[in-house]
């Protein structure tokens, strides 16, 4: 009997993990999402801000999916991988064998090299937990600064804006946005334009011990409770040291494969030629598993939201190390 263990908070562990189960009732499925809670639709993330949407909505799977499938899903921080040993352990001291190890995340996501980025109000909008706290935060603030480009950014200013809140945004390219963009506020919530900052970002996060203001770098200082970076990588600094090749992320072949037979890697953990989608890339991460096993791949419907059976409580994030 094998132990599949899977590290990340990615649909793509869900939907291995259900395709493996499906095919394999006798294997071991251990789970640790690292970001304090389950698989989520990112794409929702926006309007699960802006009260558009549930929790439970959000979530790719319903919350008894994983003791249905039977999975264990530890919320236990990582201390170590060792791939030598083909053994993790975590903070409590506690070894973890594997026989597979699937990576599709990290406990910390890289910020900008910025002064008083580790002020408290200053979030990663690609983590789970730091969602949950930003949705937390909106009836306490009056104004929120967003720092990235592309879609995420427009996205989540929408969201405040629906909510009351004055939202800026600092991004690299001009985004064309009427002064009331919102269609759809919230009841009783009153529209306010989203103001747009071009060519300048944040050079310093200022206040105590909490984000007070923001100081650009053309050196204009705006005052804001909230400050969220949607441009954000992981950590893999806790693989720097391992026998896994990494450039940004780390390198896969075509079946997320990295060059250590037994680890594979997919999602934000992995760069790859050509990326699937999510649902793509778990469904080929279990094909490869159950070959190996010798089990024939049988393909299952993907749909539900999402939750979670507790093994034990998380602590606050802390950086992986990992042995070579």
């Amino acid at each position: 009997m094998k132990r599949i263990v899977f590290l990340g908070n990615s649909i793509a562990c869900s939907v291995a993990m259900e395709e493996i189960r499906n095919a394999d009732p006798g294997s071991e499925l251990l789970f640790f999402p690292l970001e304090g809670g389950l698989p989520y639709k990112r794409e929702l993330a926006a309007k699960y801000i802006a009260k558009e949407i549930s929790f439970k909505e959000l979530l790719f799977k319903p919350q008894d999916f994983y003791k249905r499938s039977n999975v264990q899903v530890h919320t236990k921080e990582l201390n170590r991988i060792n791939f030598r040993k083909n053994q993790i352990s975590t903070e409590e001291k506690e070894a973890i064998p594997f026989d597979v190890l699937v990576i599709a995340g990290a406990q910390d996501f890289k910020f900008p090299d910025i002064k008083g980025v580790n002020k408290i109000g200053v979030y990663a909008w690609k983590k789970l937990d730091d969602i949950n706290k930003i949705f937390n935060e909106v009836p306490l603030i009056d104004t929120v600064v967003i720092q990235g480009d592309g879609p995420d950014g427009l996205e989540l200013a929408q969201a405040f804006q629906k909510r009351g809140k004055e939202a800026i945004l600092i991004t690299k390219a001009s985004q064309d946005l009427p002064q009331a963009f919102a269609e759809n506020p919230a009841e009783g919530e009153a529209i306010k334009p989203i103001q747009t900052i071009v060519d300048h970002t944040i050079t310093e996060i200022l206040g105590d011990s909490e984000a007070k203001a923001i100081r650009l770098s053309s050196g204009k200082v705006l005052a804001t409770q909230l400050i969220i970076f949607t441009d954000v990588n992981l950590n893999l600094k806790f693989l720097s040291e391992t026998p896994l090749t990494i450039n940004k992320s780390i390198v896969v072949d075509a079946q997320y494969r990295t060059n250590l037979k037994n680890v594979f890697a997919c999602d934000w953990a992995c760069e790859a030629a050509e990326a699937q989608d999510l649902i793509q890339q778990g469904k080929i991460v279990a094909g490869q598993i159950l070959n190996e096993s010798n089990i024939g791949l049988q393909v299952s419907a993907l749909s539900g939201s999402t939750s979670l059976t507790i093994l034990s409580q998380s602590k606050d994030s802390q950086q992986l190390k990992a042995d070579a």
